[in-house]
This record gives structure tokens, C-alpha cells and sequence, in this order.
């Protein structure tokens, strides 16, 4: 039995881990079509893991997959010295971290002084450091 491919996200519920790939699970076509609109429904997707303790847990188990991706590109760009690979790779690791341990991202308010010196700054191309 191979690895389960598709987009693994958290479902609807923070216990558990979904997938937007079908899988061959059911044991007959009636069950498949009875059973599984119910399960896209109630989760938001195809079951890959329930039962999970907390959201932390369950954001790790989401990225798993694209970070076993991300490893495996990485290493790709190592063994055929390939850098764009490899670079690459390291995206697609930074993504799939942040997909496991999400930061806040805060939008910082400048005031309409802050805002001119940095566009006067960007414009001009120059940087300026003052002394205290």
C-alpha cells in the first residue's frame, strides 16, 4: 500500500486530517457513493487520520506529505547538483513548515510620516542612518 497523495489539510474538525484525493476505501460502489458524500460533507474531505489530540499535532501530520516532497527535491538538487532544484526544494520546505507551525503575521500601521520617509528612501535609493 503506497503513501496517500492529494492535498492533506486539516479538516473541518481540528482532530482530524483530510485529503482531496479519493481513495479506494469502500467495499462497494453503493457504499462509496452513500458513505462518501457524507464524509465530504461532515469533514470537508476524504478521511486520512482522525482522532487527533490537539490543532499542533494535526497541523505536523497535514505537512507531512509536503515536506517528504520538499526533502526529496532538496535531495534531488544535491545529487544531480542542480541548485534550482535544490532551491526549489528549499521553498517548498519553507512553505510546508509554515503549513505545519503557522506565525501570526502582524500588518505594522505607519503613520503618514513613516510612510513618506520610506517612499522618499525607496525613491531616491539611498539609505540614511542617523546618529543618536
Amino acid at each position: 500500500m503506497g503513501r496517500t497523495y492529494g492535498n492533506w489539510k486539516v479538516g473541518n474538525y481540528p482532530s482530524v486530517i483530510i485529503t482531496d484525493e479519493r481513495m479506494d476505501t469502500y467495499a462497494s460502489e453503493f457504499e462509496r457513493t452513500s458513505w462518501e458524500k457524507q464524509e465530504l460533507d461532515y469533514y470537508g474531505g476524504y478521511i486520512l487520520c482522525e482522532s487527533i489530540r490537539s490543532i499542533d499535532d494535526a497541523r505536523v501530520i497535514a505537512a507531512a506529505s509536503d515536506l517528504l516532497d520538499a526533502c526529496k527535491q532538496i535531495l534531488s538538487g544535491v545529487d544531480t547538483v542542480d541548485l534550482v532544484e535544490f532551491f526549489n526544494g528549499l521553498n517548498s520546505a519553507r512553505i510546508a513548515v509554515l503549513k505545519a507551525e503557522p506565525r501570526l503575521t502582524l500588518i505594522p500601521e505607519f503613520s503618514n510620516e513613516t510612510i513618506n520617509r520610506i517612499n522618499h528612501l525607496i525613491n531616491n535609493k539611498s539609505i540614511i542612518c542617523q546618529q543618536k
